[in-house]
């Protein structure tokens, strides 16, 4: 895990395109998001969620957290009628208001890249309780190191593939009050910090 650490906190910039997918005994409900980082602009997520009326799933809510000269904000928009910006000042102000609105994952990342802003937070790979090694997977394509535990507040199950190439998140799998979920990390783009010369 702490070759996972390593990976994020080395990161020059980052990119991705993802998903949650919540498996609801209704039917699935999905979350669409970006994340892109910066050492030096920042951390950026955003994510936009349909009406969980079937046939109002035109209508979308969208949020995007980013930075500005004010620190961090957080602006929404719900379904094209109204919208709003909060700034926040702190990252962890604003990825805690985004957290619940974006289904978890506008927090998952931003701890590893940046613990001294998101102290008071653990990272993913520190909220993994009783962690063990499982079979190695292929997810999309990308060879996988498999980690799974529990999420240490409610003993619910977790899992989690990291890209055996780059030690990056691909895939995580988790249980919310009982609905299980996924979190999904597509079209990953990541270059290294370089070394000085």
């Amino acid at each position: 895990m702490s070759r996972v650490s390593a990976a994020y906190l080395s990161a020059s910039t980052y990119s991705d395109e993802g998903v949650v997918v919540k498996r609801r005994s209704t039917g699935d409900y999905e979350t669409k998001f970006t994340t892109a980082y910066d050492r030096k602009a920042g951390y950026e997520f955003a994510f936009v969620t349909e009406h969980p009326y079937p046939p109002l799933s035109f209508l979308k809510t969208r949020h995007k957290l980013a930075r500005d000269s004010e620190g961090y904000y957080l602006d929404s928009s719900w379904y094209g009628i109204g919208s709003r910006r909060k700034n926040h000042g702190r990252m962890l102000n604003a990825v805690a208001a985004a957290t619940g609105i974006s289904a978890g994952s506008a927090n998952t990342l931003a701890s590893l890249f940046e613990p001294s802003e998101m102290a008071e937070w653990q990272s993913i790979v520190q909220r993994v309780g009783n962690a063990k090694r499982d079979p190695d997977a292929t997810f999309e394509g990308a060879a996988c190191w498999v980690i799974s535990g529990v999420n240490p507040r409610d003993n619910s199950p977790i899992r989690l593939y990291f890209g055996k190439n780059d030690y990056l998140l691909r895939k995580l799998e988790s249980s919310i009050l009982g609905t299980p979920e996924e979190q999904i990390r597509r079209d990953i783009r990541y270059s290294p910090l370089k070394e000085p010369r």
